[in-house]
């Protein structure tokens, strides 16, 4: 995984990436959704989701519910809430925690999340990539979570990232 250049080089801002801290996901072998999406189903996103028969689907939901949804399920989704092909770090990080195989939708920059770890799809592929994930061997898709959770909170868990970026900054906070 090579290192991206900083932010500031850019922008003179300091980027910091969204990692999960291990506790925030607890992962389960035990599925019984299909998918999950855990997003505002606009429009948009409802021409994706709504192929999937509901007992397919995990329902957008809040703690504890989510929990329950995310560990039980076997892809989460990440479908843009526009034509934007900017990557919803969140809910791209959620999946991480939780050892979610992440299919997404086209970014335009996957980085530090690169095809190693996430499986990608245009807008209209969205539901045929899902199936066709669905139809192989999972153990595929669940080396790529299991990868993609280790990058997510250990490289680049959020507080040790924040930390980095302090003494780099500034030298010691505290």
């Amino acid at each position: 995984m090579g290192q991206r250049p900083p932010a500031r080089l850019e922008t003179s801002l300091r980027y910091v990436v969204l990692g999960p801290h291990p506790d925030f996901g607890h992962p389960s072998d035990a599925k019984t959704w299909d998918v999950t999406h855990q997003s505002y189903l606009n429009p948009r996103r409802q021409t994706v989701f709504k192929h999937f028969e509901p007992h397919r689907a995990g329902p957008n939901c809040w703690p504890p519910e989510r929990d329950e949804v995310l560990a039980h399920s076997k892809i989460g989704i990440a479908s843009h809430q526009d034509t934007f092909p900017f990557m919803e770090p969140l809910r791209m990080s959620l999946f991480a925690a939780w050892g979610l195989p992440i299919l997404t939708e086209t970014l335009v920059d996957a980085w530090p999340y690169g095809d190693d770890v996430v499986e990608f799809a245009p807008y209209d592929m969205l539901y045929a990539k899902a199936e066709q994930l669905l139809r192989e061997d999972y153990r595929r898709l669940k080396a790529m979570a299991d990868l993609c959770r280790r990058r997510m909170t250990e490289t680049f868990e959020f507080g040790k990232v924040v930390r980095q970026a302090v003494q780099e900054s500034v030298g010691e906070w505290r």
